[in-house]
């Protein structure tokens, strides 16, 4: 699965270069037996923004995309989006992607989480509730909008990221996000029509397949 996310990525058009973070033995080996470009990291990490950022220190560019292993479903277009989005912009240091929600039930669902964002496109909320709530039941739900978990980032913002603490809303909801918003800094939404599927359990494997059969 790491192999098929790393050759999808490096489709993108305005990705130099696509690297695999790990601190697994067992990945590297794989990587350096299929020629992948791949570095070691701490185990100690507790995240996958940590474990970028340290390779982000090695590094001399201008943005970095942390893209999970775990995300099959990414398409190259899904960076170049991303990318775009930072280099249009002089006030934001992250970008995220999203895309509306055409299945209701989606938006009641703790798993998916939703997001909130200005019509300029800066986001104000992530939570795993329905937002934004309505209030009035005779009045048509609004856009709901899903998030996808990819970020690109300034690289010395990121570096800046990783020195923070955990916040209130992070602790709440589980999402290392709100620790961003929450300490001030800005993210941008850049929509998207591609969805993602991450594999967290062994059977979203057969549901990928299925979706990629169909693709292909």
């Amino acid at each position: 699965m790491i192999h098929h996310v790393y050759q999808r990525c490096n489709k993108s058009r305005l990705v130099s270069d696509v690297i695999i973070a790990t601190d697994s033995d067992e990945v590297m080996r794989y990587c350096v037996q299929h020629d992948l470009n791949a570095q070691m990291t701490s185990v100690e990490h507790q995240s996958g923004t940590d474990r970028c950022a340290e390779v982000a220190q090695r590094l001399d560019t201008d943005y970095i995309i942390n893209v999970q292993g775990d995300e099959p479903l990414i398409h190259p277009s899904h960076l170049d989006t991303l990318i775009t989005k930072l280099s249009q912009s002089n006030v934001l240091g992250i970008a995220t992607l999203g895309m509306e929600i055409e299945d209701l039930d989606l938006i009641t669902d703790p798993n998916v989480v939703k997001l909130v964002a200005s019509p300029s496109g800066v986001i104000h909320y992530f939570s795993r509730s329905a937002i934004p709530y309505t209030r009035d039941a005779e009045i048509a739900y609004p856009r709901a909008i899903k998030h996808l978990g990819v970020y690109a980032f300034e690289r010395k913002l990121l570096l800046e990221l990783c020195k923070l603490p955990p916040s209130i809303n992070e602790t709440t909801e589980k999402l290392e996000q709100l620790r961003w918003l929450d300490a001030g800094y800005r993210i941008g939404l850049a929509l998207t029509d591609r969805d993602t599927v991450g594999v967290d359990v062994i059977e979203d494997v057969s549901r990928v397949e299925e979706i990629l059969a169909k693709d292909a």
